[in-house]
């Protein structure tokens, strides 16, 4: 499983202990961008002059339950974040001060680069095209959201899923009570955030 920030993501050996002010070294940045605008900021550098420059964006597209039914979302893998290769000492101006960028990160006087094997299991994981799509399975023990009916917007524990009847059936508190209900697959969708079934394989669930 992977974390949505990624400062937590990473392994000890994934920071590059770098000299980032002047550096003339290649190497891989997070970035901070303004909120939900991580395809902005990284559109922006994608068509800067500087042929160098190479942006990282991962995102996740998932299904989620609204008031018109199950819609697919396409989101940031880390709200917030992207990845940027860059020398600091010939693009460091044209990163900071591009359109929805917020900052460079850092911690304390260090700005860390990325390790190149960090940025290709990333690649490896979502694929060439940058998205990653979560199928909106579930399993026994799932947290899961009712989406249609009179209960909509209540929140239930998946207790058993009915094998070839596309229902299953589900707990959940109800004026105080424990409550079963059964209902249909396609009306219900994870609570949990669905960045946390990234990583995670089929086997374990």
């Amino acid at each position: 499983m992977m974390s949505n920030d990624p400062a937590m993501i990473t392994p000890e050996n994934a920071v590059v202990a770098t000299p980032y002010k002047n550096s003339e070294v290649l190497a891989w940045y997070c970035i901070q961008t303004k909120p939900k605008s991580e395809h902005l900021a990284a559109a922006h550098l994608r068509s800067s002059d500087e042929e160098e420059i190479e942006v990282f964006c991962p995102r996740i597209r998932f299904k989620k339950n609204t008031r018109r039914g199950k819609v697919w979302f396409n989101e940031a893998l880390f709200p917030c974040y992207i990845f940027v290769r860059f020398r600091p000492s010939v693009h460091h101006r044209t990163v900071l001060y591009a359109h929805s960028v917020s900052r460079i990160v850092r911690f304390g006087e260090k700005t860390p680069a990325i390790a190149d094997d960090l940025i290709q299991a990333l690649r490896d994981e979502v694929g060439s095209e940058e998205i990653k799509e979560i199928p909106p399975e579930v399993a026994e023990g799932d947290r899961v959201v009712l989406g249609e009916g009179p209960l909509a917007g209540l929140t239930g524990i998946v207790q058993r899923i009915l094998t070839g009847e596309e229902r299953v059936r589900i707990l959940f508190e109800f004026l105080g009570r424990d409550t079963f209900a059964e209902v249909a697959l396609d009306t219900i969708s994870l609570q949990d955030d669905p960045r946390k079934r990234i990583g995670s394989k089929s086997e374990d669930r």
